[in-house]
């Protein structure tokens, strides 16, 4: 078994190498909910959670490496964001349009399944999304009124078109 101790890459015609650490960044496995998955693995408790990763989002890269030795790290830090958009005919999709947290910036409010308020909408998405955990009372909803849509009214249009 040997060791990665550089990359050999082409370009424009000649093939170039370059020594040293290597960084292999092959992005998420969000949205892969086999039972195999890197989610199975390392978060079960999520594996009932919708995504808002990419379909493509399945962890190949990753398991590519580890199947020739690549080391790994924090795999386990998997983050959930508090907002995604759910289309009315397919409200039980497993994957889902990200809302973004200008939704909350301009204003929105999150309700839980009784109306009521229960988090400061403008702290940070690992903090809403603990709250959200913690308070135990969705499917929850993030409204805004006409006039925080108003000052976003770009976003939004582009999430009514979605």
């Amino acid at each position: 078994a040997g060791e990665v101790v550089g990359v050999k890459y082409e370009k424009d015609g000649e093939v170039h190498s370059a020594h040293g650490p290597v960084v292999l960044a092959t992005g998420g496995y969000g949205a892969d909910f086999s039972k195999s998955s890197l989610l199975q693995q390392l978060r079960p408790e999520y594996m009932q959670l919708p995504t808002t990763n990419g379909v493509h989002c399945t962890g190949d890269g990753i398991k590519m490496a580890q199947a020739i030795g690549g080391g790994t790290i924090d795999l386990d830090m998997v983050q959930i964001h508090p907002t995604a958009l759910v289309h009315p005919k397919e409200p039980e999709a497993k994957t889902k349009f990200l809302a973004a947290e200008a939704l909350r910036g301009a204003g929105g409010i999150f309700l839980d399944k009784d109306g009521n308020r229960f988090v400061d909408e403008l702290q940070k998405r690992d903090f809403v999304t603990g709250q959200m955990w913690s308070h135990n009372n969705g499917p929850y909803r993030l409204l805004l009124n006409s006039r925080s849509a108003k000052t976003i009214e770009w976003h939004c249009m582009h999430y009514e078109g979605r």
